[in-house]
């Protein structure tokens, strides 16, 4: 009996050796009821202190900057975790972001403003303080915008100050940025929301009649400090063009006769058709009646002869497409030739049989036959015939009775 109580007896003692060790900080870390953690609970990152340093927190979310302080000599455990729940619910835990000399840094984000509900410490060491250093708040991306205006100068070096001839320039820049922009002097280009970096302007289409003079800054650079710039882009008009409102279109009708001669006073009435971008319309005109459209916009257009009346042609279009241009006030003429149609010659009078009806030839209707006689054949009289004809019976019965006698 005396010998187990004395074997329990050893392991107990042995146990009450062992354990201080196991629990010992060579051996676990854990909350020390020594560490001080209450300053934090309750920090708003909307009121606390704000400064610019935040770890290596991205730069869209709030960065919380915890300080923990040892007391003491204590070697600093750099394998210490710091874990803080929001009242948003969000709970981080996080790693040692650095030590320097007695102070361990922590840094916790979250995607938005928050409160802390607790924090709990994981340490070797056995006592200290945690405290919120301060907070850094997200930080907005700067972007920046380019302002591109156009001015245009006429022959006499003089300002165009109203005119919405488009010109196109590309604009190119950081990450993978490349765009072509519309412009004019009455409607510049603004483009908002670049991000910083250097931006290369060219222009990539010059209207007919134009010639680029300068651009005032073809590299730029858009930065914190200098978040909007404008750019200027002159053009001048070339010395044979004129500004102004296109000129009218005309459409001419010339005929010719059957001899390819020129008819020149004619009221027959021919139709066209004008097609143009936001144009189609029929018109009606004649050789005394030419058709002319002066309101029409600038653009492209095509003509085609819809109707052509009975007895003419259509000989050819001499232009089937005309572009009318702001640049070019001078009327456009477009001719359309017909040509009268050759008609059958009228039957010439041919000789009638004698006696025949004399009666005017309609063709396509029936030929009367006059007052219903036959035409007569021979040149003797029909009284001529019936003597004949009694001569002959007179004959045959004398005859008959010559021979009866005889026979007789």
């Amino acid at each position: 009996m005396k010998n187990i109580r004395n074997k329990y007896l050893s392991i107990f003692l042995t146990l009450a050796l062992i354990l201080p060790m196991l629990i010992s900080p060579a051996f676990a870390a854990s909350p020390s009821s020594d560490i001080d953690t209450e300053q934090p609970i309750g920090k708003s990152s909307i009121d606390f202190q704000a400064e610019d340093d935040r770890g290596d927190i991205p730069d869209d979310q709030v960065a919380w900057h915890f300080i923990f302080t040892g007391q003491g000599n204590q070697d600093k455990d750099s394998d210490a975790t710091l874990t803080v729940t929001f009242e948003s619910g969000i709970t981080e835990t996080v790693e040692v972001y650095k030590i320097t000399g007695t102070a361990t840094h922590f840094f916790v984000g979250t995607p938005t403003h928050d409160t802390i509900e607790s924090v709990s410490l994981e340490t070797t060491e056995t006592s200290g303080k945690l405290v919120l250093s301060h907070v850094a708040h997200p930080i907005e991306e700067v972007l920046g915008m380019l302002t591109i205006e156009k001015v245009l100068l006429d022959v006499d070096d003089e300002a165009i100050t109203e005119d919405d001839t488009e010109f196109t320039v590309n604009v190119e820049g950081p990450y993978k940025y490349n765009e072509d922009h519309t412009f004019s002097v009455d409607e510049p280009v603004v483009i908002e929301d670049l991000p910083l970096g250097d931006y290369t302007i060219s222009e990539v289409h010059i209207p007919d009649g134009f010639e680029l003079i300068s651009i005032e800054e073809e590299n730029i650079t858009l930065s914190e400090k200098l978040q909007a710039v404008t750019v200027v882009v002159t053009n001048q008009v070339e010395e044979d063009i004129v500004i102004g409102e296109p000129g009218a279109l005309i459409i001419e009708k010339l005929l010719l006769d059957a001899d390819d001669e020129e008819i020149t006073d004619d009221d027959t009435m021919f139709m066209v058709n004008i097609q143009g971008d936001e144009y189609d319309e029929d018109h009606e005109f004649s050789v005394n009646e030419p058709l002319v459209l002066d309101e029409l916009e600038p653009g492209d257009y095509y003509i085609t002869e819809l109707s052509i009346p009975e007895g003419f042609e259509f000989v050819e279009i001499s232009h089937e497409m005309v572009t009318l241009s702001e640049n070019n006030e001078e009327d456009i003429t477009v001719v359309v030739t017909n040509q009268a149609v050759e008609m059958l010659e009228d039957i010439e009078d041919e000789e009638l049989p004698e006696g025949a009806p004399e009666e005017e030839i309609i063709l396509d209707e029936e030929v009367p036959l006059g007052d219903g006689e036959l035409p007569r054949t021979g040149q003797r009289h029909a009284r001529d015939f019936y003597l004949l004809g009694l001569m002959i019976s007179g004959l045959g019965v004398f005859m008959k009775r010559f021979y009866s006698r005889s026979s007789a």
